[in-house]
């Protein structure tokens, strides 16, 4: 458990004019093991069940639990990774708080080797590697040949409701919100995330999104765009590096977890450090 992966996040969705114009989150399987959720009173997440959205009515002070693509993994395929997305709404914000759990990035994620009686849909592969894999939408046989799943977000293009035709494509999104830093003393925009459909990639739409925050900053006066990327991602540097940005080398991102946070938690529990 000590060298397991945990990330944690936390989702605003604010109100929304058009919500039928909109989508909070994208159709999407948490990768991992397990991802743990709590929200405020708003609703908007849904799951699939039998090839429709179900609404999720959570009740109050309540956890909610979703099986990630590690568990369908290890039980090869027994027990399916939950589909599930989020609509906004034009009353009121959504917050929610979710933490995903998942092996070291260093281990093998592969079926239980007593669930395999004869052949398997997944390929063993290193947990970060499965990630990248993941993201990509390209789920791996056996021999290491794609293969079909019947998830919305492989099978069939996302599409808008905003006309009676329905012709409205979701190429991709992007996450931000304004940031200022008190070290450099400059306001600008920090990209949470952002994502572009495998089918999409490579048409521009990648710099379209971050060409559309940055026309944002540069109307409001802003002065910086940040974001930050996992170290393994080499195509996803190569990128930001080939479109102008530079890493900062002079800073470095610090983490209090674990056993360190509950230390300074209890320090503050006991009244601070009285030393």
């Amino acid at each position: 458990m000590k060298s397991g992966f945990q990330l944690f996040i936390a989702n605003y969705y604010p109100c929304c004019p058009q919500p039928e114009l909109a989508l909070g989150m994208p159709p999407h399987s948490d990768h991992g093991l397990l991802t743990l959720i709590i929200q405020n009173q708003v609703g908007g997440l849904q799951v699939q069940h039998q090839g429709k959205w179900i609404h999720v009515n959570a009740l109050p002070n309540s956890l909610l639990v979703n099986t990630g693509d590690h568990l369908e993994i290890f039980s090869n395929g027994k027990y399916k990774s939950n589909v599930h997305k989020v609509v906004v709404n034009n009353t009121s914000p959504r917050i929610s708080v979710a933490v995903a759990h998942g092996p070291s990035l260093e281990a093998i994620v592969s079926p239980a080797s007593p669930l395999v009686q004869s052949e398997t849909n997944y390929i063993p592969m290193k947990y970060k590697d499965y990630m990248e894999m993941q993201q990509m939408d390209k789920p791996l046989s056996s021999e290491g040949r794609e293969v079909a799943y019947d998830r919305p977000s492989t099978q069939e293009p996302f599409k808008s409701t905003s006309n009676e035709d329905n012709n409205v494509y979701i190429a991709g999104y992007v996450l931000f919100y304004p940031c200022y830093s008190g070290y450099f003393e400059k306001p600008g925009f920090f990209i949470e995330n952002m994502f572009v459909r495998e089918c999409y990639r490579k048409c521009g739409f990648g710099k379209m999104l971050f060409s559309a925050v940055a026309s944002q900053a540069n109307k409001i006066g802003f002065t910086k765009v940040d974001w930050l990327t996992v170290g393994w991602n080499e195509n996803a540097i190569d990128f930001y590096l080939g479109m102008g940005a530079y890493i900062m080398q002079d800073v470095k991102r610090f983490r209090l977890s674990g056993e360190g946070l509950d230390a300074f938690a209890k320090n503050d529990q006991d009244g601070g450090d009285k030393g």
